[in-house]
């Protein structure tokens, strides 16, 4: 049985916090914000499961699973205290991961020297739409993948569609990542205080596979198109559809395509590793080499606004 510990209480936090309770396999949460108004939002529940937490000191040492959902800024010096404090089965961190590239280097040597199974949660690897739909291109040859829209806060959400590509990609090799970005000039905040957004094209490859991302200052809804050898998919998230076109028979066919929520997809998370060993989710030394592609075109792009040597990427 896991006794785990979510620190971090926002929205995306909330969402954990009831997928494990969800979960036949946690018989204890400790909950932890440094925001004592969303602690004593947690006292409210009526849950006996529920540990509300007024520090990170003095842990119970049966705490074995961790889920961090802070800012970005403060998620790795959490984690490394936390992991010398616990003796952790799993950890689950919320992207991006962190802001300066020596952080990524850190970690995979924390992992590595630990023995540490830590996953990074880009969960649309656990979503029985993009399960199956990876099931069916097994038999094809991916040749683009791109997302087109407006305000889908590229900043944050980029990672999101690398890790997406790579998961349908189905390399089990850590794949050729070259890319290159056309970001728009100036500085665009993003809705979080301190933290910044960009707009334009990240494009390039991913092993053999064209891979381009557009985001514009509109309102248009983001649209994923994965072209392979025979076929062409367009995938609406928002409305939850998938418009299948046939290059051999020129005929096209629209599906359901749901997209699972949070909730439901970190309670599948926590089982699977608790039953598998494995999460599903993608592992932190494969996705920080994915992280580090994105962080190091911002950065650059944000050094070339300010003129200065901006060494932590201000994205969450």
């Amino acid at each position: 049985m896991i006794q785990l510990l979510i620190v971090g209480l926002g929205n995306i936090g909330k969402r954990h916090l009831e997928a494990s309770l969800n979960s036949k396999n946690v018989s204890k949460v400790y909950v932890y914000d440094k925001d004592k108004s969303k602690l004593n939002d947690m006292k409210l529940i009526d849950s006996k499961r529920i540990i509300v937490l007024d520090s990170l000191n003095n842990l119970n040492r049966d705490i074995n699973g961790l889920i961090l959902a802070t800012t970005s800024k403060e998620r790795f010096a959490i984690f490394k205290n936390l992991v010398k404090k616990l003796k952790l089965d799993f950890a689950i961190l919320e992207k991006v991961l962190f802001q300066k590239i020596s952080n990524y280097i850190d970690v995979v040597k924390i992992v590595k020297s630990d023995n540490l199974r830590v996953y990074v949660n880009c969960p649309a690897r656990l979503m029985t739409s993009y399960v199956d739909l990876k099931k069916e291109l097994e038999n094809q040859n991916i040749m683009r993948f791109e997302v087109k829209g407006g305000n889908w806060f590229m900043a944050s959400n980029s990672i999101h569609f690398i890790d997406l590509a790579d998961f349908l990609i189905g390399s089990e090799k850590l794949p050729i990542i070259q890319l290159k970005a056309n970001f728009k000039d100036g500085n665009y905040f993003n809705k979080r205080p301190g933290y910044v957004e960009v707009f334009g094209s990240i494009y390039g490859h991913i092993s053999n596979v064209k891979f381009n991302l557009d985001c514009s200052q509109n309102d248009l809804p983001y649209m994923i198109y994965i072209e392979t050898d025979s076929h062409l998919y367009t995938i609406d998230e928002t409305n939850q559809y998938c418009i299948k076109f046939s290059k051999i028979s020129n005929q096209e066919v629209r599906i359901k395509f749901p997209i699972d929520f949070v909730s439901i997809l970190t309670t599948r998370a926590i089982d699977n590793h608790i039953k598998l060993g494995q999460s599903g989710l993608i592992e932190i030394e494969r996705s920080s080499f994915f992280h580090l592609s994105l962080i190091e075109l911002i950065l650059k792009h944000l050094n070339n606004i300010e003129k200065r040597n901006i060494k932590s990427c201000p994205i969450t």
